[in-house]
């Protein structure tokens, strides 16, 4: 998403815009790896909207707190909604910031490395043309989703008879040549060379993995919900925070 130093820099931006340290946000920000993007998400989200205020043509504003009145963070409180927001002439309204991943990241993220992998390891076994392979991932069985092997078991792969069952074939010049992996293999994939692409270009395919059955089951569908009871609690606590505007930022791959 951003690395970290235009994090930080972003972060002290908007510190100094408010005229407060985001001592929570900037916690957030260093704890667990797999939360780490919905909260950069809540900052870009932050960030902007500081920024929108300050930068308006026909308004600067040079004080801290008059920036702070208008745009008030989470800060240190639970159980509130991200950002609140007192523009002018407007009534205020409350932000809350979501991020959705893959349900399975790492999985999504293997389907997309292991045809690489695949031509990597055919090319030191000393396939002709490995490199320019076009690769088809299909599910061995159609009921499930295609799941390639956990990239920690790669390498014994290639000690498996199936592999070098299918090294030698390519090197025989098939290369109508499948490398069929099942349960015992953890994994539910056919690898499929479909030919040589020609020129410098490299193909490979897929089935998109985690595709929901119905629209109840997507996962945006299932974070509106969940921020929608979430605001049921806060009303049913006392706490009415109206209107709400919900910003929904989604990993790349979902």
């Amino acid at each position: 998403m951003i690395s970290e130093p235009q994090a930080e820099y972003l972060l002290s931006q908007c510190e100094t815009w408010l005229g407060t340290n985001l001592n929570k946000l900037r916690e957030d920000l260093t704890g667990e790896q797999k939360q780490t993007k919905s909260h950069l998400w809540e900052l870009m989200v932050l960030h902007a909207t500081a920024y929108a205020v300050i930068s308006r043509p026909y308004k600067q504003y040079d004080s801290n707190s008059e920036v702070s009145s208008l745009i008030q963070p989470e800060g240190e409180q639970e159980a509130v909604p991200d950002i609140f927001l007192q523009p002018d002439n407007c009534e205020p309204f409350w932000v809350e910031v979501a991020y959705i991943t893959p349900r399975n990241q790492q999985q999504e993220t293997d389907i997309i490395r292991f045809p690489s992998w695949v031509r990597e390891e055919l090319s030191k076994g000393k396939v002709a043309d490995s490199q320019h392979l076009r690769i088809r991932l299909k599910p061995a069985d159609t009921s499930k989703d295609v799941q390639v092997p956990p990239n920690n078991s790669w390498r014994q792969l290639l000690k498996t008879d199936k592999w070098k069952t299918f090294l030698a074939e390519l090197k025989s010049g098939n290369f109508n040549s499948t490398l069929c992996l099942r349960e015992t293999d953890n994994a539910n994939v056919i690898v499929t060379i479909e030919g040589i692409e020609q020129g410098n270009s490299v193909s490979s395919s897929f089935p998109a993995p985690n595709v929901p059955k119905c629209a109840k089951d997507h996962p945006i569908y299932r974070k509106i919900k969940e921020k929608a009871e979430q605001g049921k609690k806060w009303e049913k606590s006392g706490k009415k925070y109206e209107p709400l505007v919900l910003f929904i930022g989604a990993s790349e791959r979902l």
